[in-house]
């Protein structure tokens, strides 16, 4: 096509590029928005669902613990020894209501499971316990049940623990109902649509509790029960007109719980981007009729870097989008990278480093954690009577070197030493890491370590040390300020570490370790009884091994 004029020429070719460009602009803008906001859903309703499942084990161990103080309140006890129904029913009324908060307990006795008191059914006494199958799972297991069950058609997340006397004199059963009031709950932590539904009969599923209308319930159960779709995995079903994306958690096998979000809500932000676009086109276009050059400049800088921009994000780069004060999806996404930021940021103060490193790729969260563990404490013998005859910088090169030399062997065996006390050493085996065979390693290290020593001068000085080890139950944790933490290790069983090396100097050893020790050491190592002794601030005797 030939116009006579340039102008016109150029303003056509301007305004047909312009044209085309803002048509691949909007589609691409549109598909990438909508990629983006559909991936966005997903990884939201992934992590709704892991902070679900936090959300129903929190409210099953918070039931636990309830129940287990429970079940060692004195008052408590004393109201059922009484025999008195009515004061044991007030009893347990008020500590459900007050105390654990619970929907529904029920009381039954250790010998024919025959219900004492059931809060439903206050007039319901001396009949058979409706879930004999909770309690048979807590006696063969030792360990409180859960289960989730119907009780008069309704759901209920129920736990069963003992009631000790010392021994099992009856049994208590909590729980919390699965309502729409706890989806609710759920909506308002995870800021997702929940729904729990149950598969009653083949092809059919019924809607037990949901935070969706009426309308959307129906719809979500015929779309479940049809298409059936798998849990972990989502899918994409429409309503009235919106589509919405949801994901599947399977709670037992009947059992499901469906999280969702609507797609046509999160598309919603990206409308203003849309308007733009418009404002931005007519701008141009009446710039265009101006003049053509000017058209050209103003057309090609904020399509090209939209475009850019916008080819950025379909690729997965969210960096430029940080960079904005933005309260949608990317916004969000980029606060949780800074939170995840701060986080490793924060860990970086434990010490040690290599602690830091395994808690880390274990994932262990800062809260404490009580397991079994085998401590060695080593101490410098004599040590102040070897400082005072040396200068404070040649102290300081003695501690280094020594410090060196001990360490290896201890963090040969995969021990963490947790402490430097003056001139002692607190290390644990098994802690934070699994080590079957933590009570050898200690005892190991430990010989090496006194064989370091024996062997080697430090800073050209002669230096003895005493071992205590021992094995029991500590809890790990951090402890410290707010600007710095220190990742160690508390309970009896520490204490007891520190007292063995102790009483080397009286048996004129170097190596004690405790019975705990010794029953799960093995034969990798020979040892030498050296007998029961009444160790400082404990009533009974300990058995004393001297390591040789």
């Amino acid at each position: 096509m030939r116009f006579r004029r340039l102008q016109t020429r150029i303003l056509f070719f301007v305004l047909g590029l312009f044209a085309l460009i803002q048509g691949v602009t909007f589609l691409s803008v549109t598909t990438a928005n909508w990629r983006s906001a559909n991936r966005q859903i997903e990884n939201d309703l992934i992590v709704s669902g892991r902070v679900f499942d936090r959300f129903m084990q929190d409210r099953v161990d918070q039931f636990i613990l309830g129940a287990r103080l429970l079940s060692g309140d004195f008052a408590f006890k004393e109201a059922y020894a009484s025999g008195d129904r009515e004061t044991l029913f007030s009893a347990v009324t008020n500590l459900q209501t007050n105390r654990i908060n619970a929907d529904v307990m029920l009381l039954a006795d250790a010998d024919e499971y025959a219900v004492i008191i059931d809060t439903l059914h206050p007039d319901t006494h001396d009949v058979a316990f409706p879930l004999p199958h909770l309690i048979e799972r807590a006696e063969e297991t030792g360990k409180p049940s859960a289960a989730l069950e119907t009780i008069d058609g309704r759901l209920y997340r129920l736990v069963v623990v003992p009631l000790l006397a010392p021994e099992p004199v009856a049994w208590i059963a909590v729980g919390f109902l699965i309502d729409d009031a706890l989806a609710a709950d759920l909506r308002d932590l995870t800021l997702t649509d929940v729904s729990f539904m149950r598969r009653s009969a083949p092809g059919e599923t019924a809607m037990l509790a949901s935070t969706l209308p009426p309308p959307a319930r129906s719809a979500l159960a015929e779309h479940t029960a049809r298409q059936r779709p798998q849990p972990g995995g989502s899918f994409s079903w429409a309503q009235a007109n919106e589509t919405y994306v949801a994901l599947p958690v399977a709670l037992g096998d009947e059992l499901t719980v469906v999280l969702q979000r609507s797609l046509d809500q999160a598309l919603l932000p990206f409308e203003r981007l849309y308007r733009i676009l418009v404002l931005l086109t007519l701008f141009v276009l009446a710039l265009s009729i101006a003049g053509a050059v000017l058209i050209a400049r103003s057309v090609t800088r904020p399509v090209t870097t939209l475009v850019e921009g916008t080819r950025r994000i379909a690729q997965g780069d969210y960096s430029h989008q940080i960079r904005f004060q933005q309260k949608d999806e990317i916004g969000q996404l980029a606060e949780a990278f800074n939170q995840m930021s701060r986080g490793l940021t924060a860990f970086q103060r434990y010490l040690p480093l290599d602690l830091v490193r395994t808690l880390i790729a274990k994932g262990i969260e800062s809260k404490p954690e009580t397991r079994i563990a085998t401590i060695l404490f080593i101490d410098i013998e004599a040590f102040t009577n070897v400082a005072e005859q040396l200068p404070p910088e040649l102290t300081v090169t003695m501690l280094n070197e020594y410090f060196s030399a001990v360490t290896r062997p201890i963090e040969k065996y995969g021990g963490v030493i947790t402490q430097f006390q003056g001139d002692a050493i607190l290390a644990v085996f098994n802690v934070p890491t699994d080590d079957a065979q933590h009570a050898l390693h200690a005892a190991r290290a430990a010989l090496e370590v006194h064989d370091i020593v024996r062997r080697e001068r430090f800073a050209d000085i002669a230096l003895n040390n005493r071992i205590g080890i021992n094995t029991g139950e500590v809890v790990a944790g951090s402890v410290g300020s707010a600007n710095r933490l220190n990742y160690t290790v508390h309970g009896d069983a520490v204490n007891l570490a520190a007292r063995l090396e102790t009483l080397n100097k009286d048996y004129g050893t170097r190596v004690l370790a405790s019975q705990q020790t010794i029953d799960i050491l093995g034969k990798g190592v020979p040892y030498e009884h050296i007998g029961e002794i009444q160790i400082r601030g404990k009533q009974e005797t300990v058995t004393v091994y001297k390591l040789a």
